[in-house]
């Protein structure tokens, strides 16, 4: 049955599930870390760098360099913010580790964004099959611009940077739309609608850097001691997650450069397997830049997983082509080991909250309770972020809590009800 838990322990429970969290994304950073998965993700940083360097339209790099300079990557490889420091990356790119590639990924997003991919070859003809462009269509790259990224032809410059200037122009169009609660373009995507009804900006009062990325939320929201109508940080607060930002951009940079440049090496055939989708887990959480869910939430927005929240083996990535049997047994025994810690220290929780700070939680315990939490809208990442759109202000206290169960999903609160001291 569901059990109504205390301050004290709903707290313990919440630290508990962030230190289980971290040690996870930890060891999925190391298993990336080690051999062959580092060297096929050091040629994919190569690559790209490789790119940026061939491209002609240079101002885009140097706009790149600038938005991220404060990467660590230029300090850890002694690189100068120029472009001959791009080709000191390149040359050094055979020592690289996971977070000098994911350094790399974050200055190739940034690049993409400033129109340089308009005018590489390499990236123009590396199409995602049933992808209308070569940028990915992930949820963050709709936060991002609508179309990010569709250029068709690079030899066509003119018409190249035309399509780069519709799309800067619609980037800034949907962020306000988002930010006044608009919905999300996407036909069909209907589960996309109002997923970020953000009531700040992100890119205010920017607060210190954690590892290579700044942290974009507001430091009174960040630390707890205001409320925040971002959706997605509402969704930390009821699962006692790290509320560390906001969905994760980089994580679809990650997806894109996997795709575009990962495919020229992997035994010189076929592409890196989608198995490397989960990489963002090692390579962004394992920082601090984003919980797991924050993550999480940009891949299945483009189904590369189906995450249920706290169930880690749904962030195994779906398989639609090629799959390595070795890192996916690997990624498994990691996943499982922690789905079992979960259920062991009965970590399946909502937190409820007063004058902001958790008051207590509602526990699943009974194998039953857990079946059903992991088949409820609830634990769904993507359901649970539209429903989120539509269910007010985070922090909710215990009555609003009840209210947002049984509006969310009528048949959980139902096996649930029974065992709740309040559900009016």
């Amino acid at each position: 049955m569901a059990i109504q838990v205390d301050q004290a322990t709903i707290r313990k429970k919440i630290h508990m599930k962030q230190d289980l969290e971290v040690r996870l994304s930890h060891e999925v950073y190391e298993l990336f870390n080690s051999y062959p998965y580092i060297n096929w993700l050091r040629a994919t940083a190569k690559a790209a760098l490789e790119s940026m360097l061939q491209s002609p339209y240079q101002a885009a790099l140097m706009h790149a360099i600038q938005d991220e300079s404060f990467l660590q990557i230029w300090q850890r490889r002694s690189a100068a913010h120029t472009r001959l420091g791009i080709k000191t990356l390149r040359y050094s790119a055979d020592f690289f580790d996971v977070a000098d590639c994911a350094d790399v990924i974050r200055l190739t997003g940034a690049w993409v964004e400033h129109g340089g991919a308009a005018y590489d070859a390499s990236y123009a003809g590396h199409m995602e099959p049933g992808v209308a462009g070569p940028r990915q269509r992930t949820l963050a790259d709709k936060i991002k611009s609508e179309e990010r990224g569709g250029v068709t032809a690079a030899g066509a410059a003119s018409g190249a940077q035309a399509d780069v200037e519709h799309l800067w122009d619609a980037q800034h169009r949907q962020r306000e739309s988002l930010v006044g609660g608009g919905a999300v373009a996407g036909a069909g995507d209907d589960y996309l609608k109002n997923y970020y009804a953000a009531g700040i900006d992100k890119h205010a009062h920017q607060e210190g850097s954690a590892g290579r990325e700044v942290k974009r939320i507001p430091r009174t929201a960040r630390r707890g001691r205001m409320e925040t109508t971002d959706n997605i940080l509402n969704m930390d607060y009821l699962f006692g997650l790290r509320d560390v930002c906001s969905i994760s951009g980089t994580t679809a940079d990650t997806a894109f450069v996997l795709n575009q440049w990962g495919h020229q090496f992997t035994n010189g055939v076929h592409t890196l397997s989608e198995d490397f989708y989960i990489l963002p887990v090692g390579s962004i959480a394992a920082f601090h830049h984003h919980s797991i869910l924050e993550v999480a939430l940009a891949l299945a927005a483009r189904e590369y997983i189906d995450y249920k929240i706290g169930f880690y083996q749904t962030l195994l990535p779906r398989v639609t082509g090629h799959s390595d049997e070795k890192i996916r047994g690997q990624l498994m025994t990691i996943l499982n080991k922690y789905d079992s810690e979960m259920r062991q220290y009965d970590l399946h929780f909502l937190v409820y909250y007063a004058n902001l700070v958790p008051e207590g939680g509602i526990v699943f315990a009974t194998p039953y309770e857990i079946m059903q939490f992991e088949k409820s809208a609830i634990a769904d990442v993507r359901k649970l972020a539209a429903a989120m759109a539509y269910g007010g202000r985070g922090h909710l206290n215990y009555a609003e809590l009840i209210r947002f169960l049984r509006t969310a999903d009528p048949g959980f609160y139902a096996v649930i009800a029974p065992s709740l001291e309040y559900a009016a």
